[in-house]
């Protein structure tokens, strides 16, 4: 049955992938309806920036909100139509242009001159004592408003604060409701007011829920807020209430000239699911209609366009409208060169699938996993229908795709969920059919994927029966000058594949007690890595010669090729250094992956098995490893998985060797401070650890990521109410919202709800993460109560 047409998403400017990077100076139009809180809009930098300050103050009382991360400030009334740059210092793009106030707009205009639209007055004799000259009081005038004019030049000069506190947001109080709510006679009840009971139910979190989502005080996205609560409302199969409330959503989005109407896409798609599930194919496909109705209005860029995009998709692959289904997956698609556009993405996807994947009863999958997919929408796409358990559909979108590793990741994504779930010996064929139809890496893969159930004997044997003979040394050696210049640094999808393989292959070993193979396979797996490009350390010694010697290479190359030219000397050097530093960065990113295996090997459990490989062979798998501070997201993976700090594999400072020439990957730093908030949570076990993962500016999702992830965990550990003052310690609002919805699920889901209530009444959280957190709870609450 074919399901509801939906437009292909037109790309925006300054997202597409294919268009041009906008030159400084020029202007680009921020995307109207870019409201989600990770949206990006392209502004480039040009001019005077006037920046906004965190609170109103004098002289700055206009008040604007960040088109990429809604953080709210305040300008002065000239600076519309200006840019100005956010009042969080940690916006990834800070620049945008002030709108003008849209309620400002639409009050009459105050009259400007006595002769426009003043009403007339009676004239009033003039005295006579009046001095008869105008231009006294013309000079009076004027000199006071040049005085107040150089003052409020000054003070719009001086730099608005750029760094924000943690939060301190007063508790809601009665009265403090918005205006606009269809019922401003009622008073609003304060949260503290709710009767704490022994067991909190779904249901009665509704009311309270719509309560804070009626503050305006301190709330950044009132739209959002009643997006939570018509979802639970939903959930409740409350359907006239979930319309009532997003009603209200889009009330609210029109008295802010925002379009928010694709905020509804998720629930409804949710409850498209549940009414499919229940046999109401009907009022399922209507559910449907309406998401699909409001596709063209999902923006380029956000979490929450993300998740609606992902939810969509896969409903509508699911009704066999699969062209619909890649149109809105294409529309959210960025530029993967561009580190920033892709780690935004990864983080989306991430977050969406962290909440799926805990309301199936599973913590969060790690997000290195996540990060490393080629390209994450799609393979996303694909492990919501697993989720769903349509598992043919599922092996059906991931075979239509284009990209071959793309199919691999999928396929593996899908293979991981069926093993989860414990589903069919008949699925586990299915998907494996398709998997051997594609490439032996990717049979080898979902074969090693479905052996790692320890009943799998005869997987496990099938697994092993297919891993391939070791591969042969291709790599070229940065001290052979020609070999160099006839180097092709082209990587090939099949050695990754096969690396990722190698991986799960290890696993499987490990599952059925067979640790020296589990060692052979990560061995086998660094020496895939390494047959096609030299080691990571041979390239960075190579790159520090050309640096520190560049005599001495040029020698060494008019040597090796028997020249005297000076001329052809210094072309052949030139091709010799090209192709080094080509050769460098290819390695960097294979070395990144590399980690990423061991990281998903000891996320399942293998440390011990990674320990020992590491140390094989003259220990040249642990020189690669300990190059830089990038190990250390092998070390976050170690405490992640439940190890002590004591188990993280030493570090060497012998093999640190200093990159040269290339740029390092961003990974690095975020690496730093991603070991550091882990670190300190294995010493002290607690979540405040994660106000580390701010001392960095590089992959803004990637350390978002782990800050929900390392929350979600702490739950197991902490009680709620020293965790939730330990999450209200970030300054990035937009994490503290990722970080309590994660970790106030898992809190309810352990049995916490009536602590998670109370807390949520006393600490200092603003009403959006506040009903974050209680939409977490009432998912969990629901969770639990399904048969």
């Amino acid at each position: 049955m074919k399901g509801p047409a939906v437009k292909k998403a037109q790309a925006k400017p300054g997202t597409s992938p294919s268009a041009p990077p906008v030159k400084p100076g020029t202007s680009a139009k921020p995307e109207p309806d870019s409201d989600d809180p990770f949206a990006i809009a392209q502004n480039p930098a040009g001019g005077k920036v006037i920046p906004c300050a965190p609170k109103p103050m004098k002289g700055r009382l206009h008040r604007v909100v960040c088109p990429m991360c809604d953080t709210q400030g305040f300008v002065p009334k000239a600076a519309v139509g200006h840019q100005v740059r956010c009042a969080n210092k940690d916006c990834l793009v800070p620049l945008f242009t002030a709108p003008a106030d849209a309620d400002e707009a639409k009050k009459p205009r105050t009259p400007t001159r006595m002769n426009e639209e003043e009403p007339r007055r009676k004239k009033v004799p003039a005295d006579p004592g009046a001095p008869k000259n105008p231009m006294v009081m013309y000079g009076i005038v004027g000199g006071v408003l040049l005085v107040l004019t150089l003052g409020l030049v000054a003070w719009l000069n001086q730099p608005a604060p750029t760094h924000l506190g943690p939060a301190n947001i007063p508790l809601p109080v009665a009265g403090d409701d918005d205006p606009d709510e269809d019922n401003p006679q009622t008073p609003v009840k304060p949260p503290q007011d709710t009767p704490e009971t022994t067991n909190v139910k779904a249901a009665d979190l509704l009311p309270a829920m719509i309560q804070v989502a009626r503050i305006t005080s301190g709330n950044r996205d009132k739209a959002f807020c009643r997006r939570l609560t018509g979802d639970t409302a939903l959930r409740l199969g409350l359907t006239a209430e979930a319309q009532a409330e997003f009603a209200q959503m889009a009330k609210i989005s029109s008295s802010t000239s925002r379009d928010t109407k694709y905020y509804q896409i998720a629930p409804l798609v949710e409850d498209f699911w549940r009414l499919r599930t229940a046999g109401k194919t009907a009022d399922a496909d209507s559910q449907l209609k309406k998401a699909a109705a409001l596709s063209d209005g999902i923006p380029g860029t956000g979490v929450l366009a993300i998740e609606s995009g992902i939810s969509l998709a896969a409903a509508l692959a699911e009704t066999g409208d699969v062209p619909a289904a890649t149109a809105v997956v294409e529309g959210l698609q960025r530029d993967q060169t561009l580190a920033t556009q892709i780690d935004a993405v990864r983080l989306g996807v991430w977050l969406t699938l962290a909440t799926s994947i805990q309301e199936d009863g599973r913590r969060s999958p790690a997000p290195d996993a996540v990060f490393l997919w080629n390209e994450p929408l799609l393979t996303a796409t694909g492990l919501e229908l697993a989720l769903h358990r349509r598992w043919e559909t599922a092996v059906a979108w991931a075979t239509s795709l284009k990209n071959p590793l793309t199919v691999s990741d999928t396929l593996a994504a899908i293979t991981a969920e069926a093993v989860a779930v414990k589903a069919s010996d008949a699925t586990g064929d299915q998907i494996l059919t398709a998997a051997a139809a594609h490439s032996p890496e990717t049979q080898l893969r979902v074969l090693s994927l479905l052996a790692q159930n320890s009943n799998a004997a005869n997987r496990w044997q099938a697994a092993s029966a297919a891993l391939p003979a070791a591969p042969e040394n291709q790599a070229v050696s940065p001290d052979k000058i020609q070999a160099v210049l006839d180097s092709d640094v082209t990587k090939t999808a099949a050695t990754t594949e096969q690396a990722l393989a190698l991986a799960e292959f290890a696993i499987a070993a490990m599952r059925h007690g067979d640790e020296a193979t589990a060692i052979e396979g990560i061995g086998r797996l660094y020496a895939t890595l390494v047959s096609e490009i030299a080691p990571t350390t041979a390239l960075r010694k190579a790159s520090a010669e050309l640096q520190k010697d560049e005599q001495g290479v040029r020698r060494r190359v008019a040597e090796q090729l028997g020249l005297s030219d000076d001329n052809q000397i210094r072309s052949r050097y030139l091709s010799y250094r090209r192709n080094i530093d080509r050769l460098s960065a290819a390695a960097e990113d294979r070395r990144l992956l590399l980690i990423r295996c061991l990281v998903r090997i000891v996320d399942q459990g293998g440390l011990k098995a990674v320990k020992a490989a590491l140390k094989e062979n003259d220990a040249v798998m642990e020189k690669e490893v300990c190059l830089d501070d990038l190990k250390q997201l092998l070390d976050a993976a170690v405490i992640a998985a439940g190890h002590s700090s004591a188990d993280i594999p030493e570090d060497h400072p012998e093999h640190v060797q200093r990159l040269q020439r290339t740029e390092p990957i961003p990974e690095i730093a975020a690496a730093t401070s991603i070991g550091a908030a882990w670190g300190k949570y294995s010493e002290t076990g607690r979540a405040v650890s994660i106000t580390e993962l701010e001392n960095s500016r590089d992959l803004y999702g990637l350390r978002a990521a782990h800050a929900a992830f390392l929350a979600e965990l702490a739950a197991k550990k902490q009680q709620a109410k020293p965790l939730i003052e330990d999450l209200a310690q970030l300054k990035d609002e937009l994490w503290r919202e990722g970080c309590l919805s994660l970790a106030a699920f898992a809190l309810t889901e352990n049995g916490h709800s009536t602590e998670v209530s109370g807390a949520l009444t006393t600490i200092n959280l603003s009403p959006t993460q506040r009903l974050l957190a209680m939409h977490a709870m009432a998912r969990a609450l629901l969770r639990e109560s399904q048969p």
